[in-house]
């Protein structure tokens, strides 16, 4: 564990020491936030695509008859009720 140290009471050179410490380790801290938002964009993307993708797809023919038919049934038996 690191001592903690008044920075007003650092010679010039611990001073600079510091300055150089503390901005390098921020720099990367802003570079590894991009990296997370970027990674989370894209994740996001990739599940609309997904979603996208399923909505667009299209029903195997005979299925699709059978949905027709079992809908056209369901009419039919609601008008004879």
């Amino acid at each position: 564990m690191s001592e903690v140290r008044d920075v007003m009471s650092l010679s010039r050179r611990d001073f600079e020491l510091y300055r150089d410490g503390y901005r390098d380790g921020y720099r990367d801290g802003i570079d590894r936030g991009r990296e997370q938002a970027d990674e989370e964009a894209q994740r996001l993307f990739n599940n609309a695509v997904g979603v996208v993708r399923a909505m667009a797809r299209l029903e195997p023919w005979e299925d699709a008859q059978e949905s027709r038919r079992a809908r056209w049934a369901a009419a039919a038996d609601e008008r004879a009720s």
